[in-house]
């Protein structure tokens, strides 16, 4: 049987065990830092990092205007020499324009333009009055139409009593040709007189250009009297109360008996109402009245009195149809190029001209007609 192990600890451990269980538990209990306080401290501190500041806005300031510079006085500039002066006045590329919109009768017409008209006028009224006799033409060139034509059945029904050769509305027609003929040839030849001598016309709104109104209308009669007088000559066509024996319409004096082609008085009628619509439609225009009223009243008012007068020299057997109708294109046709050469469409001047031309080639020369026009 074992004995039992005793062990037995000598009382100087015992105090030395006691010991260190002392230390131990001081150690555990009391902060090092209590015997380290002279020693410096090895933490570092962390740095506070510093917030950014928001940087202030910068307002710009709007920059002054400049404040505007005086203008440099202009220095007036030394008189040009009188002879150099004249040279630049009479060199027309250096001509202003004038502010005065009066034009003037030699502005558009010469002296001898004039004359020339003044010539066709009287020489084409010569042949009127004369009729073919005047160029020696006594005989008949056309004679009466064929009963198949137009011409024939309207002479044929379109007549008055052949017995006392009643007039077409009671001698109204003709009255109606010659007065318009003659009232708008007395009115642009008044007024261009009434401004000559006093300065303005009748109306304020034609003082600019009476004079050359006037020559305008002179010069559609004068081509009108030409080229009805030269027809009338050549032709020599008799008339429908001679052709057809109407004894009611044949006067006791029949010296124009075979000029019946064209009619003169229709001719005119309607020369005149061309020139003259034109010019009373622009002038209502310049009166505030609608374009379409002023032309409208214009040409129908005086359109329509020239075709009565071509009606009535049909119904009293002195034209036939073809007559009427010939005399009415011709007075037209030179009415409204003679009105055109002078006049825009606003009827203020202008400028176009037609005259004889020699156009060169490469041997000789070719005859034609000039056209000039200022724009």
């Amino acid at each position: 049987m074992n004995a039992p192990i005793s062990c037995e600890v000598p009382m100087k451990s015992q105090k030395i065990f006691v010991m260190m269980l002392l230390l131990a538990f001081f150690a555990s209990h009391v902060p090092f830092a209590a015997f380290a306080q002279d020693e410096p401290t090895t933490t570092k501190k962390k740095k506070k990092k510093k917030k950014k500041e928001p940087e202030p806005e910068v307002v710009e300031e709007p920059e002054p205007e400049p404040e505007p510079e005086p203008e440099p006085e202009e220095e007036p500039e030394p008189d040009a020499e009188p002879a150099f002066t004249e040279s630049l006045a009479d060199d027309p590329a250096n001509q202003a324009e004038s502010t005065d919109s009066t034009v003037s009768l030699t502005d558009e017409f010469s002296l001898i333009r004039l004359g020339v008209d003044a010539v066709l006028l009287g020489g084409g009224a010569a042949l009127i009055l004369g009729g073919p006799s005047t160029l020696g033409q006594d005989a008949t060139s056309i004679g009466a139409p064929s009963r198949e034509s137009l011409d024939y059945d309207l002479s044929i029904s379109f007549h008055g009593d052949l017995q006392d050769g009643s007039p077409f509305m009671f001698g109204a027609s003709d009255i109606i040709g010659y007065s318009l003929v003659a009232i708008p040839g007395l009115w642009y030849a008044s007024s261009a007189l009434k401004d000559w001598a006093t300065g303005s016309a009748f109306l304020d709104s034609q003082t600019d250009h009476t004079g050359l109104a006037f020559a305008g209308y002179f010069e559609t009669m004068a081509y009108t009297a030409a080229a009805t007088g030269l027809m009338k000559a050549v032709f020599a066509r008799d008339r429908p109360y001679r052709a057809l024996l109407r004894k009611g319409y044949d006067p006791s004096l029949n010296d124009d008996a075979n000029d019946s082609f064209v009619a003169a008085l229709t001719s005119f009628s309607f020369a005149s109402a061309a020139y003259a619509s034109q010019d009373l439609a622009t002038w209502l225009i310049k009166q505030d009245i609608s374009p379409i009223v002023a032309y409208s009243s214009s040409y129908l008012g005086l359109y329509g009195a020239a075709t009565l007068v071509g009606l009535g020299q049909v119904y009293q057997q002195e034209a036939y149809f073809s007559d009427a109708m010939v005399g009415a294109l011709v007075g037209t046709l030179v009415g409204n190029l003679v009105y055109a050469t002078h006049f825009d469409d606003d009827g203020n001047p202008d400028s176009m001209a037609f005259a004889p031309t020699m156009i060169p080639t490469n041997d000789s020369f070719v005859a034609g007609i000039g056209v000039t026009s200022n724009w």
